[in-house]
């Protein structure tokens, strides 16, 4: 009994056998956009075995569509709150990042940064099909964007510093996930079409669809390395902070 139980662990996932879950059920279930990230972010575009999880699919949804629509709602939420305010429709300017580029703050600088470096290497690698190298980038950044731009600047967005503030910290953030979106297109494809059409009215001339956008060609002159470094330097020393505190069990809220 031992040996049949062994063996029958070992066994690939076969039509005959009929030993995997159904794609139709995991489709309806999780959403063709899940399976197809999960298995494009896995061992198999190197040519490796897989044992496909169920909770894999789950933590796609949890890790990466969760986040990447919060932050995009986030978007909406507040240039709604700014055209209520100036009584004007926004219009996204990718100039004002140029002609406005004294007046960011560091982080302003760093996310630029990062964008148009994850363009150059996204371009680089796509040329030679490196798949697994494209993806795990995407979701760095995307952990990066939701949990350290948005949530340091998320008052100057609102508009809590003023009209111009908020327009300009609006442009940046609006800039990076247009891109971020062109980028994953080709991985979940069907997210962020829907994404895209409502991004799209902020666009002074815009496509029909995100599939018949290119990929952007990177601005060298916003890539600062430095300023990279400085903020993944702060990144990383807030972390070691936070699983110290954990280790220690200090309790910071009274």
């Amino acid at each position: 009994t031992l040996c049949l139980r062994a063996r029958s662990l070992s066994l690939k996932m076969s039509k005959k056998d009929k030993n995997y879950p159904d794609p139709f059920e995991m489709c309806h279930k999780h959403g063709a956009d899940s399976i197809r990230l999960y298995l494009m972010n896995s061992q198999l575009v190197k040519g490796q075995s897989l044992k496909f999880s169920e909770k894999g699919l789950s933590s796609v949804v949890k890790d990466v569509f969760l986040p990447l629509y919060n932050s995009y709602k986030f978007l909406i939420q507040n240039i709604h709150r700014f055209e209520m305010n100036t009584k004007t429709n926004f219009k996204y300017n990718n100039q004002v990042l140029h002609k406005s580029y004294d007046k960011l703050n560091i982080t302003d600088k760093w996310i630029l940064a990062y964008s148009q470096r994850l363009l150059k290497f996204v371009r680089k690698e796509m040329e030679s099909y490196r798949l697994y190298t494209v993806v795990s980038e995407l979701l760095n950044f995307l952990e990066k964007l939701t949990n350290w731009y948005i949530r340091l600047n998320r008052n100057r967005i609102k508009g809590d510093f003023g009209i111009d503030d908020s327009e300009l910290s609006l442009n940046i953030l609006f800039s990076v996930t247009l891109d971020l979106i062109i980028l994953l297109s080709p991985f979940i494809p069907f997210l962020t079409e829907h994404i895209y059409q409502n991004l799209r009215f902020g666009l002074e001339n815009s496509e029909e669809s995100i599939h018949f956008l290119k990929i952007p060609q990177p601005d060298d002159k916003l890539i600062n390395e430095e300023i990279e470094k400085t903020i993944k330097d702060m990144i990383t020393v807030i972390e070691q902070g936070r699983y110290l505190r954990e280790i220690k069990k200090i309790v910071i809220k009274k």
